[in-house]
Order: C-alpha cells, then structure tokens, then sequence
C-alpha cells in the first residue's frame, strides 16, 4: 500500500492545497469532553464555546459557565449569547434572558437584540446589520428567503450566514450519500465540494465546511475558503462529524466536537490572521 501510494503522488502533496488545521495551519487549541466545540463565538478578544459553556480570552484562557447547556452561542456587536437547552436565549456575561424561544430549531440575535427563530426541522436563520436571511422547508425542499424575497431553493440543514455584506446559504444533499454539497452566496460566490463532503453544513469566519468524509483519500473533513483560498483539513475526527465556524476581526474559530474517532474528545482551534 506504501508503495502504492508514492506510485500515484511520488514526493508531492497528498492534499495539494489543502493545510491540516493546528499542524500545518498555526493555530491556539482548547481541548474539552466530547461535545465541547459543538458550536464556537469569536470577537478580536472573546471566545465562548458550547458544550459545556466556556468563555474567555481567546489568547489567554477560557472557563466554565453555569448558565447550563446550551444548543449555541453567538456574538453580535461584541455581546456574546447562548442559546439554552431550557429553551432560552440568554446573555452569557450577566445571564439575563433575551427571549423565551419554545420549540425553537434555529436560533439569531440581531444587532438591534431581537432574537430571530424558527420552528421546523431543518430551517435556519441568520441576521446582521445588513438584513435577515432564513429558510423555509417543506416535504424536503427549502426556500432560502431575504428580506426581498426568495433567492434559492436548498435541501435541509444547510448553514446560513452573513459573510460581511454578502449573504450564503449551503445546500449540504444530506439525503444523497455521496453529495457533494454546495454554498452560493448573493455575489455570486460558489463553492462546491468533493464527493462525500455535503459542503454547505457549517459557514463562519470567511469559510464554509461539510462532514468528515470517509469518500475520499485520505478520509478528511474540509473547511474551504469561500475567496478560493488554501483548504484547511481536519484529518482526525468521528465519521460523519461536523464543525461549527465563526469569526471576527482576523480571527476564526473551529470547533470540532467529535475530534478523534473511537475514544472522542472535543477541541477549538483559534486561527490569528494577524
């Protein structure tokens, strides 16, 4: 096999273009318990994590809440926010409860505070101060709505998010097993991923990701860059997982919640463009 495999490559890239995150791309590690990293919150200072809630420097340390469990967390305008599993969302420095969001299945904080939801499997949303942009799903097809009406027509799951100006949503095809995935963006931006990604799962921080992809030599999760930049890998991680993507200021944030395969473990990379 060793030689099998320095037949097709010889000595070039088994991966050309693409960087394993914390080992070839330089980034700052937290590691958890399994679960810890399911979804990350980054400014130019603070980093929160769930599960369970941390938060803190980013470049210096990080510690625990007792705020609970949360299903997310985020950060609009330097105010950090989580999204409970009791069915709140609450502000993560003083704990006071932004808005009650029962049967909720996404949840954002807009600039302006209002928290902006939705209740059907499979739906996202997402705000910034350039608008709303959400998704509405019905018998396995959904509509990826702005606020002047309809832009696309996506498959369930797919991540929402504002990249700067421009709105994204990605379009994982979870129901067909060796999907590529895709995320397009209101500029026209479009990436696609390789066979077995789903891309279109998690966007944050400039960067758009599908699941751990067995599919592919070697098996790898991939983070694209959505400028066309290098693609970072994650090449240790449970089959079928995912990341959570946020960023800020030259900084993002990579939660891997499921970070090696059998005896998991969770961890955050923090990646300083500065």
């Amino acid at each position: 096999m060793i030689a099998l495999v320095l037949t097709i490559f010889g000595c070039g890239e088994l991966t050309p273009g693409e960087r394993v995150l914390g080992d070839e791309v330089r980034a700052k590690v937290f590691e958890g318990a399994p679960g810890f990293g399911a979804s990350v919150a980054v400014d130019g200072e603070r980093l929160s994590i769930a599960n369970g809630l941390q938060s803190g420097l980013w470049s210096d340390a990080i510690e625990p809440l007792e705020h609970g469990r949360a299903r997310r967390v985020g950060e609009v305008d330097g105010t950090h926010w989580a999204w409970l599993e009791n069915d709140t969302v609450i502000d993560l420095l003083d704990g006071s409860v932004l808005e009650r969001v029962d049967g909720a299945t996404a949840v954002d904080v807009c600039p302006d505070g209002t928290v902006l939801w939705s209740d059907q499997a499979g739906e996202a949303v997402a705000c910034s101060a350039y608008g709303s942009i959400w998704t509405e799903c019905d018998e396995g097809s959904c509509t990826v709505n702005l606020d002047e009406g309809i832009v696309a027509t996506v498959s369930p799951g797919g991540a929402l998010a504002w990249v700067q100006e421009k709105a994204c949503w990605g379009d994982p095809m979870l129901e067909v097993e060796e999907a590529r995935g895709s995320v397009r963006c209101d500029d026209g931006t479009e990436l696609l991923g390789m066979k077995g990604d789903h891309l279109g799962l998690s966007i944050g921080g400039g960067r758009a990701a599908g699941r751990f992809n067995r599919h592919i030599v070697p098996p790898r999760l991939r983070i694209q860059d959505l400028d066309g930049g290098l693609v970072w890998l994650i090449d240790r991680a449970a089959e079928n997982s995912r990341v959570s993507l946020d960023g800020a200021e030259g900084v993002v944030a990579v939660g891997v919640a499921q970070f090696r395969e059998g005896p998991t473990s969770g961890r955050v990379f923090v990646v300083n463009h500065d």
